[in-house]
């Protein structure tokens, strides 16, 4: 059913047929076969992301409680929990239940942690989150641990450090968050420019790199702690202006990417000390064209 159900066509008729109800008692009376597990939580999400009937009797039959069950008898299971943080990705922005969200939340983070040396493991995690975390204000501390971390353990995955920063920008929806990501001698921004450094070629990942520096740069706490902390206190580390700027350079096609990354220069302009360092850096002449 996992690869019939990537049809969209094939996904309804196997929801009019009772597979989903199927997969979920099946789930249910062989929960200790790990590979049957992993395959049957990558069949839910095949057959409800595109289909809403298909989601509806998903949550009717109580599915997200029978992969998460799943994820718990399989703790240090890799294919288990990558899959099942793929269908919290795909499913939990469908979930109204703020109780089932922070539940969810929760075993992610725990997964991440448990299985810090997986980089499957930590991508998949790192997208749950984005889900379960977008346009939400709650306080996640050790959200942001776990994300640093993963960042931290696998400097040259690229879809890990991609993910990972757009997470960070989601959690700094929260005040408190904002202020632990940014507080003195935090090593988000190190890692950040690391990823770029490392990864000064991949159109993607600078283009997602750029859209939340304009995030960092338009708010008070993590401008000011770009520009006094990281640049001034944190030596030998890369220049953010300069692979700003760098990135600007290297794809001038990608509209977006040179959009962000003007941006990101205009917020950095008001400050007189950041003004001065874009001008070392040759980088007017994206301001006077933004």
């Amino acid at each position: 059913m996992w690869n019939l159900a990537c049809n969209e066509e094939n996904g309804k008729k196997i929801g009019q047929e009772q597979g989903i109800e199927i997969i979920i008692k099946t789930m249910k009376k062989l929960e200790k076969d790990e590979k049957l597990q992993a395959k049957a939580a990558g069949a839910l999400r095949n057959i409800t992301r595109n289909c809403e009937d298909n989601r509806k009797i998903f949550f009717k039959e109580n599915g997200m409680e029978v992969v998460e069950a799943a994820m718990k008898n399989h703790p240090l299971s890799s294919s288990v929990q990558s899959e099942g943080c793929r269908t919290i990705y795909t499913l939990a922005r469908h979930i109204a239940d703020e109780n089932t969200t922070t539940e969810l939340l929760h075993l992610v983070i725990a997964t991440m942690k448990r299985l810090r040396e997986d980089a499957t493991v930590q991508h998949e995690g790192c997208m749950a989150l984005t889900t379960l975390t977008y346009k939400d204000n709650r306080e996640l501390i050790e959200g942001i641990q776990v994300v640093l971390e993963a960042m931290k353990t696998h400097p040259n995955n690229t879809n890990v450090q991609r993910i990972a920063i757009a997470v960070l920008a989601d959690f700094c929806l929260n005040d408190k968050n904002e202020g632990f990501l940014f507080q003195q001698g935090s090593p988000v921004m190190q890692l950040m420019a690391t990823a770029m450094v490392t990864y000064s070629k991949n159109e993607s990942l600078q283009e997602v790199f750029l859209s939340v520096l304009v995030d960092f740069t338009r708010r008070e706490k993590s401008l000011n702690f770009i520009i006094n902390d990281y640049q001034s206190k944190q030596e030998g580390s890369p220049n953010i202006f300069k692979l700003l700027i760098q990135a600007l350079k290297n794809f001038p096609s990608n509209g977006n990417l040179q959009k962000y990354g003007k941006m990101s220069l205009t917020n950095l302009a008001n400050n007189s000390e950041a003004k001065q360092k874009i001008l070392e850096a040759g980088g007017m002449r994206y301001l006077i064209d933004f």
